[in-house]
């Protein structure tokens, strides 16, 4: 059985980055149980620029780059906005 693909939110994907954020990460963990998770280009890009401009050090980046390889980057298309 091939799991389910779940396109996930910026905030909900980057709050195990920031533990102010435990709320958000523990109100959505369930929905993520058994799904292969998908972001999007834009997201990859937002949590980037975020971690720029706070001046996050080398370990922080490597969490971060280690986060986006455990989902799926699909592009920003019309595929993915259309229902």
């Amino acid at each position: 059985m091939t799991a389910r693909r779940l396109l996930v939110d910026t905030n909900v994907w980057g709050a195990e980055l920031d533990p102010s954020k435990d709320p958000l990460r523990h109100r959505y963990a369930r929905h993520l149980v058994g799904a292969a998770p998908a972001i999007a280009a834009q997201t990859v890009a937002e949590l980037r620029y975020g971690a720029l401009v706070a001046g996050w050090g080398q370990r922080r980046l490597v969490q971060l780059d280690s986060l986006v390889h455990r989902a799926v980057v699909i592009p920003v298309d019309d595929t993915l906005i259309l229902p």
